[in-house]
């Protein structure tokens, strides 16, 4: 299942976790893999708070709870 994350203090959505690009664009942001999304999950969760992302699967909303 692709996976795409969203930071909500601006509304971008994550390109590149390793050199930490965001773009406005769902479209053009980078869908990952179930395992590479918890990953980078977690990476992100050292910077933002969890009610701070979203993660969308197949373009649907994922519980954060």
């Amino acid at each position: 299942m692709a996976r795409k994350i969203q930071r909500l203090t601006d509304n971008n959505f994550l390109v590149s976790f390793e050199n930490d690009v965001w773009t406005e664009s769902f479209e053009n942001a980078t869908s990952f893999t179930i395992i590479e999304s918890i990953n980078i999950k977690n990476d992100l969760l050292k910077k933002y708070d969890n009610s701070l992302l979203r993660v969308y699967t197949n373009y649907r909303l994922v519980n954060q709870k």
